[in-house]
């Protein structure tokens, strides 16, 4: 038997595997059987990341690209690298779809 065969949606293992790295456990005994979901892990931050964290913990509201390169004193094409990165880790979210867009700002996503 597997979590599939359990009647679990596709959809819920797949968050539970993007959310927290790792597909659920499944133990089965004679009349039962007992799913394990895992803790998100804790993401690892460089110092650069925690200083994006920092300003945008700090300023109350979303931010451009470029006001976070200025603060931090990076290339704008750097700081789109490292919000790319704590994009990926689930730390911040642009606020439009179209990252492109002029009005799109990042806030944190927790």
């Amino acid at each position: 038997m597997d979590l599939h065969s359990l009647g679990i949606p596709v959809k819920i293992l797949k968050l539970c595997t993007e959310y927290t790295g790792r597909e659920p456990d499944l133990d089965e005994s004679d009349n039962s059987f007992k799913v394990t979901l895992y803790l998100k892990r804790k993401a690892v931050v460089g110092e650069v990341e925690e200083d994006i964290l920092n300003l945008l913990r700090t300023s109350g509201k979303p931010m451009k690209t470029r006001e976070i390169s200025a603060a931090i004193g990076l290339s704008k094409r750097t700081a789109i690298n490292w919000i790319n990165r704590l994009i990926d880790k689930n730390m911040v979210e642009p606020t439009s779809e179209n990252r492109n867009d002029p009005k799109c700002r990042y806030r944190l996503r927790y």
